[in-house]
């Protein structure tokens, strides 16, 4: 009997060592570097008084981090861009970080072409993989591609007819690359969350307060305007 109990507090008193240097070791977080939400993740974590390992990957890479419990946190997305099971089981949503406005993309040439209300089951549709949009099952044929950049590529040579892309978004891109692209109707309104790993789910409610002070005191906004002007 004594032996066991020395074995269960021995390996009780290793889980707790490895537990408190676990924690004292940076914490990795998605760093968002050509999003136009960069400086606003970056903004909320230093507020929350985060240490933490900004670590650089595709959007792809970034998913399978998080299934893996290899990546903390990640912004910005909605739910239903993020609903594998396998991700639905790690990870908890934070509060809304931006409230985002997803429209309608065009070549520049033929929005004019296009009646409203715009009737996207007789468009060409060029998606995101892995993303999914209101109403997504009733579009025309849809063009799937890897990243963002190949669906305005698709759009501006005329391949798709249209894509989707935020206010925000749009005109970074824009600024990067001019493309013959305009801005059309509204699709949906959007809450963009970021998401925390289960296993670092103690740090929810400071990333939770963080965003509310930082939108409480204006620079959330202020953020964003600078990052869209300064891109170049």
């Amino acid at each position: 009997m004594k032996r066991r109990c020395t074995v269960f507090s021995l390996v009780w008193l290793l889980a707790l060592v490895s537990n408190t240097t676990s924690a004292d070791e940076p914490v990795p977080v998605a760093n968002l570097e050509n999003s136009a939400f960069k400086d606003v993740w970056h903004a909320v974590v230093e507020e929350a008084g985060i240490d933490a390992d900004f670590v650089t990957m595709s959007r792809a890479a970034r998913r399978e981090a998080m299934v893996q419990g290899t990546l903390a946190m990640d912004c910005c997305s909605i739910p239903a861009w993020r609903d594998r099971p396998a991700e639905q089981v790690v990870q908890l949503y934070t509060d809304p970080v931006f409230y985002a406005t997803e429209h309608l993309v065009f070549h520049k040439d033929k929005l004019a072409a296009f009646a409203e209300p715009i009737d996207l089951s007789t468009l060409k549709v060029a998606v995101v993989k892995g993303f999914k949009h209101r109403n997504q099952s009733s579009f025309g044929e849809i063009l799937f591609a890897p990243t963002m950049t190949e669906t305005y590529d698709l759009v501006a040579s005329g391949k798709a007819d249209v894509t989707f892309a935020n206010s925000q978004e749009f005109w970074r891109r824009q600024r990067l690359r001019d493309r013959p692209l305009v801005l059309g109707p509204v699709h949906e309104q959007m809450l963009l969350r970021a998401r925390v790993h289960k296993n670092w789910n103690h740090l929810l409610p400071r990333i939770n307060g963080s965003i509310r002070r930082l939108r409480e005191s204006g620079r959330l906004d202020l953020l964003m305007a600078q990052r869209i002007r300064n891109l170049h």
